[in-house]
């Protein structure tokens, strides 16, 4: 293959991947919608997870991700694959909903009862979600 065939087949290859997991989510996400999912708890920190979700962001989306937490954290007991999405959508909505090209930080506290993530997206004056629209912004589209 010459150069640009070989770039184009990257950028094909790389498409697919990223519209594979779009369908994935969705899948998940309609299947909650209809109440049709089984968690699967196990015990696991949500260290590594998150370590994924800033890899897949910053690989999807080109995105600058800071990822704030201690080096140890506890287990919890949790669904990795219904966390993940969550997250995943959070991460989504930080990118989308932020000026270009400005960072996104995700927080870890963890006391002995509780894990809390905060995704932060830096936007300066306030929201970048204009006003009419943030009564909406929990409803479905």
């Amino acid at each position: 293959l010459s150069t640009t065939q070989t770039e184009l087949v990257s950028i094909i290859d790389e498409r697919a991947t990223m519209l594979s997991q779009l369908t994935s989510r969705l899948l998940q996400t309609a299947a909650l919608d209809s109440k049709q999912i089984r968690l699967r708890r196990s015990s696991l920190s949500i260290l590594s997870l998150l370590h994924k979700v800033v890899r897949e962001q910053e690989e999807q989306n080109r995105a600058r991700i800071e990822l704030v937490a201690p080096e140890m954290l506890h287990e919890d007991r949790f669904d990795a694959s219904m966390i993940e999405l969550a997250l995943q959508q959070l991460v989504d909505n930080a990118i989308n909903y932020s000026a270009i090209a400005s960072s996104i930080r995700i927080i870890v506290n963890q006391s002995e009862t509780e894990t809390r993530v905060s995704v932060v997206n830096d936007v300066a004056g306030g929201s970048f979600i204009k006003q009419g629209d943030r009564a909406k912004i929990f409803d479905r589209f």
